[in-house]
Parts: C-alpha cells; sequence; structure tokens
C-alpha cells in the first residue's frame, strides 16, 4: 500500500490527485476540514507523527511507498514516518536539492539546466527582480521587487514571520541554515509559463502533463491552468520532446530514477528555462481538470508503475483549462456568480459562498480564492477571458 500523507493539500487536490486508485492500494492522511474519513482516508493533524505512524500501521501493516508532498516542511515529517514505518525515502542530498533553491540553483548549473540568473546578495540584485524564500512556502512570500527600496522592505516582512514554523532553523551538510537571513533574487523572466509533472520508470522519463499558466490579480497567484495537448506544446514554443529532455536532465539534478518530480518552466525566446522544481506532482485544481479529461493523475499513474504496470505513452489530445476566481481583497462575500456559460463546462467548484468571510494578509492571499471553473476545449484563452469578464464577485 502507498501513503499519501496531504499535509497542507485542500480537499480537491487530495481527492481527484488519488481519484481511480484502488483504495486498496492507498492511504490517504487529510488534515481535519479537509477531507472526510473513509476507509482510505485518516484524518489527523500531523502534530504527533509516532501516534500517526500506530494508526498508520492499524491500517496498513506493511507500506511500501510514501509520497512526500511536505516541502514547506523540509519534507521532516514524510521522512519521520518513514523511518518509523520503515519504507524507503530520498537521501539527504536529494532533500537538500529539493528544499533549498540555492542548492537548487548549483546542481541546475552543474547539469547544465537553463535557468534565470539569481544571486544570494541583496547588493547584487538586478531590477525588477523577484525576490524569494529559499524554502518552499508556494506562492507566499513572493514578491517583484522594483528597485533596493522595496527590496529591503519585502526582506524586513519576511524576517519577521520567523515565528513561522516553515521557518524554522534547519540542519544542512552539517550547517545551521536560517530561512529568514538567506534569500534568493532572480531576475524577471519574460514568456509564457508552464509547468509539467515528470514520471520516472527505471530512468525513463514520461511527462503526464503540461500546463499553461495564467497571470492572476495578485503576484505568484494563477488566474487559471490550461492542460495541453502536443500540438499546442509546440504552439507555445517548445515540443513535447524538448521538455521530455529537460525533464531528464531536472531528475539528474535530484539524482532520481524512479518517482515523481515538477517543474515551473519559463518558454522565453531563448528556449525553456527552468525557474524550480521539486520532487513532488504538482498539486492544484488542475488535478481536477486532469481526472475529468485524461481519466488519470501523475499519482495513479506511478501507482501503476509501482505495480509493474506500463504509463501511458503520451499526453491525450483532450485539452482544457482551469480559470480560478479571488476576491479583490478581504471582507464578506456580497455576491458571488461564477460564470459557466460556455460551451465545454464540466464543473463549477465553489470553496466559498454569499456570507462567508475572506481574509488577506501582506505575504499571502490563498484565502481570496473563491472557486473554479473547468471547461473542455481548444481555445482555452477565449474561455479564460469570458469567465473572467463574465463573473461577478462583491463584496461588503
Amino acid at each position: 500500500m502507498i501513503i499519501f500523507p496531504g499535509l497542507d493539500v485542500g480537499e480537491t487536490e487530495l481527492r481527484y490527485a488519488v481519484e481511480g486508485i484502488p483504495k486498496k492500494d492507498i492511504l490517504v492522511i487529510g488534515e481535519p476540514g479537509n477531507i472526510k474519513e473513509d476507509e482510505n482516508v485518516i484524518i489527523d493533524d500531523f502534530s504527533d507523527i509516532t501516534a500517526l505512524a500506530k494508526r498508520i500501521r492499524e491500517r496498513c501493516p506493511d507500506p511500501k511507498y510514501i509520497f512526500s508532498l511536505d516541502e514547506e516542511y523540509q519534507y521532516s515529517k514524510s521522512k519521520q514516518l518513514a523511518s518509523i514505518l520503515n519504507i524507503p525515502f530520498p537521501s539527504e542530498g536529494i532533500l537538500h536539492a529539493a528544499t533549498n533553491k540555492l542548492v537548487m540553483k548549483e546542481r541546475f548549473r552543474q547539469e547544465n539546466v537553463p535557468c534565470a540568473w539569481h544571486t544570494s546578495s541583496p547588493d547584487e540584485a538586478r531590477f525588477p527582480c523577484i525576490l524569494k524564500t529559499i524554502g518552499g512556502i508556494s506562492s507566499e512570500f513572493l514578491f517583484k521587487c522594483m528597485n533596493k527600496k522595496e527590496l529591503h522592505e519585502k526582506i524586513d516582512l519576511i524576517k519577521k514571520s520567523h515565528h513561522d514554523m516553515r521557518f524554522s532553523k534547519r540542519l544542512m551538510d552539517g550547517k545551521l541554515i536560517d530561512p529568514t537571513g538567506i534569500f534568493i533574487m532572480e531576475e524577471v523572466m519574460s514568456g509564457k509559463e508552464i509547468s509539467m509533472d515528470i514520471l520516472l520508470c527505471n530512468g525513463k522519463v514520461h511527462i503526464t502533463r503540461v500546463t499553461k499558466k495564467y497571470a492572476g490579480p495578485f503576484f505568484g497567484y494563477f488566474g487559471g491552468f490550461a492542460l495541453l495537448n502536443p500540438s499546442s506544446i509546440t504552439n507555445i514554443g517548445t515540443s513535447l520532446d524538448e521538455l521530455t529532455s529537460l525533464g531528464k536532465k531536472i531528475s539528474k539534478v535530484f539524482g532520481i530514477a524512479n518517482g515523481i518530480c515538477m517543474a515551473d518552466i519559463m518558454i522565453t525566446k531563448d528556449g525553456p528555462k527552468v525557474i524550480e522544481a521539486n520532487i513532488r506532482p504538482g498539486l492544484a485544481p488542475f488535478i481536477h481538470l486532469m481526472h475529468k479529461l485524461y481519466g488519470y493523475t501523475t499519482i495513479s499513474e506511478f501507482t501503476k508503475v509501482l505495480k509493474g504496470q506500463e504509463p501511458s505513452n503520451t499526453i491525450p489530445d483532450r485539452e482544457g483549462i482551469v480559470v480560478q476566481l479571488f476576491a479583490p481583497h478581504a471582507g464578506k462575500i456580497k455576491e458571488i456568480d461564477l460564470f459557466s456559460g460556455v460551451p465545454g463546462h464540466i464543473e463549477t467548484y465553489r470553496y466559498y459562498g454569499k456570507g462567508d468571510s475572506v481574509t488577506d494578509s501582506l505575504h499571502s492571499h490563498h484565502d481570496l480564492l473563491l472557486g473554479y471553473v473547468i471547461v473542455e476545449t481548444h481555445e482555452p484563452d477565449m474561455v479564460f477571458e469570458l469567465i473572467q469578464k463574465n463573473s461577478r464577485i462583491m463584496l461588503e
């Protein structure tokens, strides 16, 4: 059985990521309020890993694999679970590259992976630049800085967040690292941004999805994700073969022959450049669309590999888009109408309804995401504009 600890993962992503996998083959651990308990679902807050491991043993005496999603915690909780349950787990070297963007960038250089120019010194920053923490915090604490004054203001904001558990000091290569004291500043690249999942089977690379991203109302937050078929991948300036070759290099960065990686990529005038990558699948509402259109997700495909079966050989021709709708600011929702009057509409999902309140902060806008609309279409740009234009969201 596979263990799937869904720490900080939303209900729809959790549910659809494992849709199609027989319940006897996977055990999901979800946080309270994110998913309902079921025969293959445990609800836990991950505060006591030893006790959680005992609960897992009661359901699954002999687990074989663990999908690690807790990059924001340097995979520490998954690692502890794997150790107690005697499940193989990535080495410290792999974890360092996956959870420290400076180490990742150096590995990119060693493996000739094209990527953005960057520095860890604020004095060397080129403006405009993107300020990031060295560890993965999703789209939180991600800032576009236009000048040195703005850069130092945002650095001060991050330093004041030292109480956040995700910023806890950690040992790396025998050195104590303080994530609120080391940053990465990288160039702002122009082009079309995509992401992809890389399934690795005995060193062979399979690209299970390529997703085009649409800019959202806040920097680092996306208004939509379109699943592209091979023809559309060519139309945006790359190819499935080129991305497969890039996926091979990324697998070498992490030293992984079997497993899943994901990568965020900018298609520039000079070709694809990797923004960053990790040792987990991409997790966003496109998982819902992927299941509806493809009949699989990257996790369900890798489950087949673990059972000795072959994964899908190519990305299907079907295409579609997930359009995300955000509240413009914090407040109480007075009206919410997510427009769905387009051909190919599959489903509309709401996180909030009329009368609910949403919050906001300087470093995170996640709570402002009200819901999404999924549509099957070969014209995602047009559908994106229609839904964004015709949806009505009003706050008191």
